[in-house]
C-alpha cells in the first residue's frame, strides 16, 4: 500500500512529535548503535579521548561515553596512533562510516510503507522504535530495532521500514547519509 508521508505520520504518530522524535536521535546513540568496547584515542593534545566509536568520517568520529553521552572529535585533533583503530572501526563498520547523526536538514519521508499485520496475533499493539541509516539518496540501508512492546511487531516493522524512501538528510547544501530514530506504532 502506498501512502502519502503525512497520512502515514498522522496514523503512527503525531507530526509534532514525529519530527521531535527525529531532531532527538542523535541523543539516544548510545542505547540505537552498535558500539564497540571502550577505545582509548591518543589526541594530538597529549589527552586520550575514551569511548565506544559509533561513527567515524572523513570529518572525525563521534564516541559513545561510558556516561550514556556522546563527544564528536575532530580528524585533526586525532594523534596519528589512532588513525588504524578508527581506519579498522571503518571497515568492520562500512553502514557507520561517513554516516551523519548532527545535520542541518532532517530527512523527511516520500515513501512509507505500512507494517503487514499478518502474522501477529490479534489484540497485540503497541510501538517499535526503529534505528535506520538513510543513504544520500534516501535509501533506508540499514534498520535495527532499538525498543519494542511486543516482539510479534519487530520483524513487520523492519520489513516496512526497510523499504521507505526518504528526501536525504542536508548538510549545508550536500545530501548526507544519517542516523535517525523511527518509532511506528501499532493500534
Amino acid at each position: 500500500m502506498r501512502m502519502n508521508s503525512t497520512s502515514l505520520m498522522s496514523r503512527l504518530m503525531p507530526p509534532k512529535l514525529f519530527r521531535a522524535a527525529l531532531l532527538r536521535s542523535a541523543f539516544c546513540l548510545g542505547l540505537c548503535l552498535p558500539a564497540q568496547a571502550l577505545d582509548s584515542l591518543p589526541l594530538l593534545s597529549g589527552d586520550v579521548a575514551e569511548g565506544s566509536i559509533i561513527r567515524a568520517g572523513s570529518d572525525g568520529l563521534t564516541l559513545l561515553l561510558a556516561s550514556g553521552g556522546s563527544r564528536t572529535v575532530a580528524a585533526d585533533d586525532l594523534a596519528p596512533d589512532a588513525v588504524p583503530l578508527v581506519e579498522a572501526w571503518k571497515q568492520a563498520n562500512p553502514a557507520l562510516s561517513d554516516v551523519y547523526m548532527k545535520f542541518d536538514k532532517p530527512p523527511v519521508p516520500k515513501r512509507t510503507v505500512e507494517p503487514s499485520r499478518n502474522g501477529i496475533p490479534s489484540g497485540v499493539s503497541g510501538m517499535v522504535s526503529v534505528g535506520i541509516v538513510i543513504n544520500d539518496s534516501g535509501k533506508v540501508v540499514e534498520a535495527k530495532v532499538i525498543r519494542s512492546q511486543h516482539e510479534a511487531l519487530e520483524e513487520p516493522t523492519i520489513e516496512a521500514v526497510s523499504r521507505w524512501v526518504f528526501e536525504p538528510a542536508r548538510v549545508g547544501s550536500n545530501a548526507v547519509s544519517c542516523y535517525i530514530v523511527v518509532p511506528v506504532r501499532f493500534n
